[in-house]
């Protein structure tokens, strides 16, 4: 039977299942539109995270090495007070070129 010979119902229903069916499509194509700006933003976002992580990495270094060069002044600094300790002008000079 062809479709000039359906009866109109049937017609009505078919079309009524086509329009459904490209409402659904044009709602399909909106939702691979946010898939797709979703997928940008996660790169966005990893590619941030990869430089924050780059940066941590240098910042946790250059923390440890203050802190090695902090705890050798201390060193030098219990030394000179052990070795001297009523002369007070030796350890303010120490602790001068701590500061500088």
């Amino acid at each position: 039977m062809a479709v000039n010979e359906a009866n109109p119902s049937e017609l009505e229903a078919l079309r009524q299942h086509v329009t459904e069916l490209k409402a659904k499509n044009v709602e399909l194509k909106a939702l691979r539109q946010y898939a797709t700006e979703l997928e940008a933003e996660i790169a966005e976002l990893k590619a941030k995270k990869a430089e924050f992580e780059a940066k941590k990495v240098k910042f946790l270094k250059s923390t440890k090495k203050n802190y090695i060069e902090f705890e050798d002044y201390i060193v030098k600094l219990k030394y000179f007070s052990s070795q001297n300790p009523d002369n007070l002008e030796s350890i303010e000079a120490l602790i001068l070129d701590i500061k500088t």
